[in-house]
């Protein structure tokens, strides 16, 4: 049973969560990204029984707010959760093969996510009214993509944007005793919408 102030503090958490996903995000169009093209989930660390779990979990609730799936087994990741005990050396050593999927890795902007047990690092497609398209990493642009929009007014920005990529990095010795089932509708909820890193877990 909850006590007063343990529900109290459970519900301060999930409005701070819910104000979360609803501020201003790091995008250059300061739009919100939406998964357009077909999403396909990827669990590294676990189990295969676990795997299969967290994955199967994530489709689901991909399928109830009506994001795109990739039905294709194996079908190449767009969103990958990495369970390791050491997430500083997992960071560095996807920042020595593919550092467009940890931009700002150790920057000051970047510090409040990677202090955080489960982090997750955004890519975005940004479009232009002509049909020109980029990679925006986490916020990081110098493409003059704007300058080519015809369409620029108070109303529209002449772009739009959607999701690439997700790639969320989970300290295995922080999360250890939680359930699943918590853990995946977590996961979905960061791969499902670009969430900006909370000051508390």
């Amino acid at each position: 049973i909850y006590s007063d102030a343990e529900l109290e503090r459970d519900q301060s958490i999930s409005r701070e969560t819910v104000q979360t996903i609803l501020d201003p995000v790091d995008t250059a169009d300061n739009q919100y990204a939406r998964w357009k093209r077909p999403v396909c989930f990827n669990v590294y660390g676990l189990s295969e029984t676990a795997k299969y779990v967290v994955e199967r979990r994530l489709k689901e609730v991909a399928q109830q707010v009506g994001a795109p799936l990739d039905r294709r087994d194996p079908c190449p990741p767009t969103v990958t959760i990495v369970f390791t005990t050491d997430p500083r050396a997992t960071l560095e050593s996807i920042a020595q093969v593919r550092p467009w999927l940890v931009p700002g890795l150790s920057m000051i902007r970047s510090a409040l996510r990677e202090s955080q047990p489960i982090q997750a690092w955004y890519n975005t497609y940004v479009t232009n009214d002509n049909g020109y398209t980029i990679l925006e990493y986490d916020g990081y642009t110098e493409d003059p993509l704007y300058a080519t929009s015809n369409t620029v007014s108070r109303i529209s920005s002449g772009v739009s944007t959607a999701m690439a990529s997700v790639v969320m990095v989970v300290d295995t010795k922080a999360v250890m005793g939680l359930q699943l089932g918590t853990l995946a509708d977590h996961f979905a909820l960061l791969s499902l919408a670009q969430a900006r890193a909370r000051r508390s877990c």
